[in-house]
């Protein structure tokens, strides 16, 4: 980050920054942070005309224009430049010719102007609100918010490459928010949108289910338009909005250099004859492609139409030409637009059209059914909620077996307030049902969205599940994995925080519509759209996906329905990844989908003999780290509720099996796992009884499981294969707080003392200020990396704290000869019985110290210093080279098979010095392996 007196230095030099993302995808993937602010005034003549599709207001009007006058010239810069290397250095810093142009431009002076043109029915504007509203600005803060902040446009100098050949979607612009009376640090720059620009040319297909968009002069509102502006019970800050004083109209100092009127009025009509021009070349073409519109879309626009869609005509009367018409989504995720378009995404799907879609009919032909289902058709038709068992009334099942799931938070409203199934009321359900009146909004929605399908069954867990039966609710739970995945499809209620908020909602409509641009000045065509992260913002914010056990209905479902706030997203399991939603009703080549974690299908085919089994662990390892993110009610669930899930990769790893969320394969390997870090307090991270200390479900917290990246792994811990027979046991599996682990190794007693600076630039435990005393020796290594769960006892994350543990050496690297060797291992305390440890973190020695470490001096020698160099330079000198890794292996580390047989057969750990030359035993000894138990 650049921060206070570094920026302002860096200033003079450098225009701006580009802040890459750690996972970016393309060059312009990034925020941006331009060091030096865009001019109060532009100078005259620095725009050009720019026209939308839709309504947008003055102040947006003029930020485009400059962006179009800058893609318009930024490529004359370098013979620009070329020109001007004959002036002398003052007359070119007084040129603000071309050379000078900045990538950035004052959008909204303060946050009061862009309320009022928000609410105006400016399309841009709908974009800036709906992500502005969701940065919880506190009520009692928000008119200050308003007053102090300004919205900046700013874009990457690669906008000045924008044409018909680039990259579809590559190109972006983002808007950033600046507190004005704060000095410009990356810090106080946030670039809360960003905005993709698609080539119509390149990419019509991506957006052919919306109505042709007109191309008029954007300064004027076409006759019949309605107001668009941001709905009610969807906009917050609109709410808030409502309740400050009435402000005066923006003047010219308010709202940025506005035209005279003279000269705005010739604008407008230059424009305007140019409309007028095009739309009689396209008069003819527009007329042929709304001839050959399929019938079921004339069906969907009339089914709008009744519904009380909107849309208009564009000047008919004034232009003299055949009008455009606009169909603007309504403003609701339940409306008759949102359900045929689902339907087309399950018939497309169903149908595989383009091939990628066999895993998401893999189990179509199966049928398996639950216990218990909701007819569907009977509360439709009667208004009561009604459970059918296939095992009760088979012949119910005969004819259709087809079902979905909902996927819905119970909050703690939940447990008290959902008419939950029970002993008492199990056998009135099959007979009478409940009211629909009774249930919660979410079940009557989905209830609902099952008819849109015409599908008769639905599953909902509180309604099929006997809740306060410990028998039933441990049957079901193992079934999990069986629900979700031969369900039909999966209904998602993402933003509802319980069951009583439905999975509908109300929306602004403009905000699902590509913004229609025209530059002249490049002869194309431009979809404006929100890029990839902030589309999927919602992923990471959205309540259902924070919940644990939603972690898995989700990726064993082989199709979800996402009901966000603003509209219904597709996701389903083909390859690629694919999506599909309102605002890309056809998917789009994005390269990040859903934040970066697809549903685990889409990788590919989940078949050990298609993937390796090492890419599949991975994708498990990114599983389960997901899933330490998330959150449980009960924390006793937390293997359970990742069993499905469990069982699912089990039919991919024949003969492994896990253990704790562990693999026997990647057993010991897998026990290096970590906290994430950005736990630096005792309060976010702490340890659950539920699992074992050697096993990161014993965190609550999110985790980051061992990945070697080294090559010439030796491991020097070994399991002994009494304890294996216990993985295959499934009550071991399901509930494992107490198993332990016997493995054979390296132990030595160490002191850790953490001498870490007051003013380290990161957090403790990394800064390798770490000293470690080898008790056995009094040996000192210095600079260190451990790495320890922060609810340990002796907590490292105090100064000057001193731990007292034991170290178990797991693994030891050392690529080439001349390379710095690595050893990692675990820091273990010692439990209430005889030989047995608990985990409290890792530790990894780099360097010169794995000597220290591996080896012993006697006693007797003097001058210690110089026996350990001795010993270093000797074993700098020797190097054996280890055996070749074969296929699958994770860098041929000792002991490893193939990908799926275990690794911890009972192997000598002495394995240690297999790359060591001998070495002089009157002066060293080696360690001597020990056999312990982990709990």
């Amino acid at each position: 980050m650049i921060r206070g007196q570094d920026a302002t230095e860096f200033n003079n030099k450098v225009h701006a920054f580009t802040l890459m993302f750690p996972d970016w995808v393309d060059a312009d993937d990034a925020n941006i942070f331009p060091t030096v602010p865009p001019p109060e005034v532009r100078p005259a003549g620095q725009t050009r005309p720019v026209r939308a599709g839709l309504p947008i207001c003055q102040v947006c009007q003029d930020a485009l224009e400059y962006f179009a006058y800058y893609v318009e010239n930024a490529g004359n810069k370098s013979s620009h430049n070329k020109d001007s290397e004959n002036k002398d250095s003052t007359d070119r810093d007084s040129d603000p010719g071309e050379a000078g142009l900045q990538s950035i431009v004052i959008h909204h002076r303060d946050l009061h102007s862009f309320m009022k043109t928000w609410n105006s029915g400016c399309h841009l504007c709908a974009y800036l609100g709906t992500w502005l509203s969701t940065l919880g600005i506190p009520q009692e803060e928000f008119e200050s918010f308003l007053s102090d902040h300004k919205i900046e446009l700013c874009w990457l100098e690669s906008a000045g490459k924008l044409d018909a050949e680039a990259e579809p979607g590559r190109l972006r612009m983002n808007f950033a928010i600046i507190n004005k009376g704060h000095e410009r640090t990356s810090q106080s720059y946030y670039n809360f949108l960003r905005i993709q620009l698609w080539p119509k040319s390149i990419c019509s297909e991506l957006f052919s289910l919306h109505s042709e968009i007109p191309s008029g002069n954007p300064s004027e509102t076409p006759s019949g338009t309605p107001s668009q502006g941001p709905s009610s019970s969807a906009s917050q800050v609109q709410r808030w909005e409502s309740e400050l004083p009435e402000r005066k109209k923006p003047t010219e100092s308010d709202d940025g250099e506005r035209r005279q009127d003279d000269g705005q009025q010739s604008h407008e009509e230059d424009v305007e004859k140019g409309d007028e021009r095009d739309d009689e070349d396209d008069q003819n073409e527009h007329e042929r492609e709304r001839e050959s519109e399929d019938e079921e879309e004339g069906e969907l626009e009339d089914e709008e139409e009744e519904e009380g869609g909107e849309e208009y005509d564009e000047g008919k009367e004034e232009r003299g030409a055949t009008p455009k018409k606009v169909r603007l989504y309504q403003a609701n995720t339940g409306s008759n637009a949102s359900r045929e378009l689902a339907l087309r995404w399950l018939s497309r799907c169903q149908r595989n059209e383009d091939g990628k879609h066999a895993q998401c009919s893999a189990h179509g032909g199966s049928s398996w059914l639950p216990t218990r289902l909701i007819d569907v058709t009977y509360a439709l038709e009667t208004s009561q909620v009604r459970l059918v068992s296939p095992t009760r009334s088979p012949d119910a099942f005969t004819s259709d077996k087809n079902y979905i799931t909902l996927s819905h938070c119970w909050g703690e409203w939940g447990p008290r307030g959902i008419p939950s199934l029970k002993c008492d009321n199990e056998e009135s359900r099959y007979q009478q049902g409940v009211s629909m009146d009774a249930i919660p909004q979410t079940f009557k929605d989905a209830i609902t969205i099952a008819g849109w399908f015409e599908v008769r069954w639905l599953w909902i867990d509180s309604l099929c599940i006997v809740q306060d039966s410990g028998e039933d609710w441990n049957r079901e739970a193992l079934l999990m994995c069986q629900v979700y995945k031969h369900a039909l499809l999966n209904i998602a209620a993402d933003y509802a925080f319980d069951a009583r908020e439905g999975c509908f909602h109300e929306r602004n409509p403009l905000v699902i519509v590509p913004i229609s641009l025209t530059f002249p000045g490049i002869g194309e065509i431009w979809h404006a759209t929100i890029d990839a992260r902030s589309m999927f913002r919602w992923t990471v914010n959205a309540p259902l996906l924070q919940r644990a056990w939603v972690h898995q209905e989700r990726h064993l479902a082989r199709r979800v329905l996402h009901f966000s706030k603003k509209e219904i997203v597709w996701e389903c399991c083909a390859e690629g990844p694919y999506f599909a939603s309102e605002t890309f009703p056809n998917g789009a080549p994005l390269k990040r989908l859903f934040d970066g974690k697809p549903k685990m299908q889409t990788h590919g085919s989940l078949d050990a003999k298609g993937k390796s089994g090492q890419k599949l662990h991975r994708l498990w390892d990114g599983l389960c780290e997901t899933y330490s993110e998330k959150q449980l009610s009960k924390k006793e669930d937390k293997l359970i509720a990742l069993s499905g899930l469990r069982k699912e990769f089990e039919d991919l790893f024949p003969g492994d099996t896990c253990l704790a969320g562990h693999w026997r394969s990647r057993l010991p390997s897998s026990l290096l796992w970590t906290t994430k870090e950005n736990q630096s307090d005792e309060s976010s991270t702490k340890m659950l009884s539920i699992a074992p200390s050697w096993s990161w479900a014993s965190v609550d917290g999110p985790v980051e499981l061992f990945r070697r990246f080294e090559t010439r792994t030796i491991q020097c811990v070994s399991a002994l294969t009494d304890v294996l027979e216990l993985l295959k046991q499934e009550h071991v599996r399901e509930h494992s707080p107490n198993i332990k682990l016997e493995i054979s190794g390296f132990l030595r007693q160490v002191t850790v003392k953490d001498n870490h600076a007051e003013d380290t630039l990161f957090p403790p435990v990394y800064n390798n200020k770490q000293e470690l005393i080898m008790e056995d020796s009094k040996d000192r290594l210095s600079g260190i990396s451990i790495q320890a769960p922060f609810f340990v006892e002796h907590d490292l994350d105090t100064k000057s704290e001193t731990v007292h543990a034991y170290l178990l050496f797991v693994e030891y690297c050392r690529p080439e000869p001349e390379s710095q060797s690595s050893l990692r291992g675990l820091l273990l305390r010692p439990s209430d019985e005889e030989n047995t440890f608990e985990r409290i973190g890792t530790l990894r020695i780099e360097g010169k110290h794995t000597v220290m470490a591996r080896y012993k001096l006697k006693q007797e020698v003097e001058a210690r210093e110089k026996a350990w160099i001795s010993l270093q330079d000797t074993l700098r000198r020797s190097w054996v080279v280890p055996r070749k890794p074969e296929d699958g292996d994770e860098g041929g580390e000792t002991g490893t098979t193939d990908d799926n047989q275990p690794s911890i057969r009972p192997a000598d750990p002495m394995a240690l010095y297999d790359l060591d030359d001998p070495v002089d035993e009157g002066r060293y000894e080696r360690l001597v392996p020990q056999t312990i138990r982990l709990v």
